[in-house]
This record gives structure tokens, C-alpha cells and sequence, in this order.
């Protein structure tokens, strides 16, 4: 996409991979959640795909607090409203950086 640079494309790619390494379980909801935090927040995008992309996330990171708060197993990619907001995250990043699935 014209106007982001090649270092916003990197942390939109490295936001991608994160969630394709949860997804396919090489990484950990925790790992995935706070790298997302990281790189959201060192992005340059308009503050209104940030809070999309936040809420979004705030899923995985509400399921992921209750989870170990209640000592049950921690959610999966495989859970519906955790499969919904990567799916979600995914769009928002294409719709960003212009690679639409």
C-alpha cells in the first residue's frame, strides 16, 4: 500500500506471522498476545484501525486472563470467538498494508 514504509510493512508482516505461529500452535496465545501488544503499538496507523485491531485483540487477551484466573485450559486458535477476532486481525492488516485474501 503507497504511504506505509517499509519498516510499517515489516511489523504488519511480523503481526501476520505472529498469528499464522498461533494458529498452526508453534506459538503460545501469551507469546502471540504480547507481541501483538508490541508491535500495535509502535505502528503509525490512523488511531481508529488501532482501535479496531486493540479490540480485536482484547479478545484473545480477555480469554487468555480468565482463563488462567480460573485455572482452566487456555483458549486455542480453534475456539470460535478466538478463530473470529484472528480472523478479524488478519483483515485488518490486509486491509493496511493491501493484501487481501
Amino acid at each position: 500500500m503507497v504511504g506505509i514504509s517499509d519498516r510499517e510493512q515489516r511489523q504488519y508482516a511480523l503481526m501476520q506471522q505472529r498469528i499464522e505461529g498461533f494458529r498452526d500452535g508453534r506459538l503460545s496465545i501469551g507469546t502471540v498476545i504480547a507481541d501483538l501488544e508490541g508491535l500495535v503499538s509502535a505502528l503509525e496507523a490512523p488511531q481508529e484501525w488501532k482501535d479496531s485491531f486493540i479490540e480485536e485483540w482484547s479478545v484473545l487477551e480477555i480469554a487468555y486472563a480468565l482463563a488462567l484466573d480460573r485455572q482452566q485450559p487456555l483458549p486455542t486458535a480453534g475456539d470460535h470467538d478466538i478463530a473470529a477476532a484472528l480472523d478479524a486481525l488478519e483483515l485488518l492488516i490486509a486491509e493496511r498494508t493491501g493484501n487481501r485474501a
